[in-house]
C-alpha cells in the first residue's frame, strides 16, 4: 500500500505473488501429467482396407513456346494454340501437370491462352520455365 500525506487518498496495489505461485504450480502439473495422459488415451486411428489405395500417375508434359506461332511438345511442332488443345485432348493418359518453357520476349497473351487450355482440360498444376534472353 502506498501512503500519501492526504489520509483520504490511499492507493493500494494488488499482490500478484500468490497468483504467480498458483500459475507456476499449474504449469508444472500440466508438464508432468501431459506425458502419462497422452499414453493413457487411445485415439482411434482410421483403418485402411487392403487394395483401397490407388496409385496416382502424375504425367508431366513439357510445352515449349518458341514464338507466337511456333510451339513444341516433345518432337512435334504446332503452329496454333488450338492444335495444342487438340493434342492434349487426344492423350491416352490423363495429364496432371504441365511445364511451359518460354522466352522473356514471348507475348503474355500466348502464355495465358495455354494456361486457359490447361485449366479447361482439368490439368491441376502448371509450371513456368523462363529462359534468359540469348545474346
Amino acid at each position: 500500500m502506498i501512503k500519501s500525506n492526504n489520509p483520504k487518498l490511499q492507493l493500494s496495489e494488488p499482490n500478484l505473488i500468490p497468483l504467480l505461485d498458483f500459475m507456476l504450480v499449474l504449469v508444472i502439473m500440466f508438464v508432468l501429467l501431459a506425458g502419462p495422459i497422452r499414453q493413457a488415451i487411445e485415439l482411434p486411428v482410421p483403418e485402411v482396407k487392403a487394395g483401397s489405395s490407388k496409385a496416382i500417375d502424375h504425367k508431366n508434359l513439357l510445352i515449349s513456346l518458341i514464338d507466337k506461332n511456333n510451339f513444341r511438345i516433345g518432337e512435334q511442332n504446332f503452329t496454333s494454340v488450338g492444335q495444342i488443345e487438340e493434342f492434349l485432348k487426344l492423350q491416352p493418359t490423363k495429364i496432371t501437370e504441365i511445364t511451359i518453357a518460354t522466352d522473356k520476349k514471348l507475348e503474355v497473351e500466348v502464355l495465358m491462352k495455354v494456361f486457359a487450355i490447361s485449366k479447361s482440360l482439368g490439368i491441376s498444376t502448371a509450371n513456368i520455365q523462363v529462359d534468359n534472353e540469348q545474346q
